[in-house]
């Protein structure tokens, strides 16, 4: 006999009891973040958001309605193009955010990571679970455990 996850169907975000509109909406927007860099005219995306929104449609035992559909896509596109940059908009966030040099907060400041504190982090980690692990705890055998002593 296989695992038991094995023999059980995968749970769909149709299936979790949301319903068909937040699934599309989900697939639809989670798509939409990584696409979108690929896109630096505004009709040719919302008419690639559209029709990927059509797909996912088609896969519901009972689609929604062409016009539900395409005011989720045009919702999506519209929030998503306002939000996110072209290719070129991305690599300039993140040269920026490459030249804050690892500090934390960035720009604004913080504490810096060397190797020295890194290091030192470790070192108290480690020190801290020992002294954990060093405090009296009493000692159960399988008997106790059994009996339902605990």
């Amino acid at each position: 006999m296989g695992s038991p996850s094995a023999q059980l169907p995968r749970r769909t975000a149709e299936s979790s009891g949301l319903g068909r509109n937040v699934a599309l909406f989900n697939r639809l927007r989670l798509w939409a973040y990584r696409a979108r860099r690929r896109y630096s005219d505004r009709l040719e995306w919302e008419e690639v958001v559209d029709a990927f929104a059509l797909n996912v449609n088609h896969e519901f035992a009972i689609p929604l309605p062409a016009a539900e559909v395409a005011q989720t896509a045009q919702s999506v596109a519209r929030w998503v193009w306002r939000r996110s940059f072209d290719e070129a908009g991305f690599r300039a966030v993140q040269a920026q955010r490459g030249s804050n040099g690892g500090k934390k907060g960035g720009a604004k400041g913080g504490r810096a990571n060397t190797p020295a504190q890194q290091e030192q982090r470790r070192r108290n980690a480690r020190k801290a679970s020992q002294s954990e692990g060093s405090a009296s705890r009493p000692k159960v055998t399988i008997a106790q455990l059994a009996e339902g002593v605990l």
